[in-house]
């Protein structure tokens, strides 16, 4: 279990770079397509007021 806690941050420093450097690769294909989507797409955590208001995930 201790062992589990310590690491969580790391794991998760870990994602957040491995996220971040696959987005360059997808920005690098598909340019302004990309930036549009990311835009209006969070990262991590979806709009919580979209849901709440009964939209969709998108």
């Amino acid at each position: 279990m201790l062992v589990t806690l310590l690491m969580f941050p790391i794991l998760v420093l870990v994602y957040a770079r491995l996220a971040r450097s696959e987005e360059h690769e997808v920005e690098a294909r598909f340019g302004d397509q990309w930036r549009k989507y990311a835009a209006r797409t969070p990262r991590f955590v979806p709009h919580l007021s979209d849901i709440l208001q009964g939209g969709s995930v998108k």
